[in-house]
């Protein structure tokens, strides 16, 4: 009994349970001209959302991968002359390093810290 209770509380503790945070800088294009450039704190395997009405919304999920990289699902929402289209690319990047996606005259670019950068979110990486 005393080694299960001794589990237990090891695995209970409120530090051992969090998950990491991640800082996402993201920059959003609609044909060469820069639209949003949101800053998101992110925890792993949390879904995080931003929606600019009538422009884009994302929905971003990271998880970590082996070796410093991260993957980084996302689902995008935004409206075309003609139609609101939905898409969900996803990414296998490192700390610091761009993933891009482009359609439609939209740049979807994403950046991730590493939690241990003590970078602000205000200095820009992309």
């Amino acid at each position: 009994m005393h080694k299960l209770t001794g589990f237990l509380i090891l695995f209970s503790s409120p530090n051992l349970l969090q998950a990491a945070e991640y800082h996402i800088q993201a920059k959003i294009y609609d044909n060469d001209k820069l639209i949003g450039s949101p800053a998101l704190i992110v925890k792993a395997n949390k879904q995080a959302s931003i929606v600019v009405e009538g422009s884009y919304s994302l929905d971003l999920t990271l998880t970590e991968a082996e070796e410093q990289s991260l993957n980084l699902y996302t689902n995008i929402k935004y409206q075309t002359e003609k139609y609101e289209r939905e898409i969900s690319p996803s990414f296998t990047l490192s700390y610091g390093n761009e993933a891009q996606f482009s359609a439609d005259g939209k740049v979807f670019k994403f950046v991730v810290n590493n939690p241990d950068n003590k970078k602000s979110l205000n200095q820009p990486s992309l």
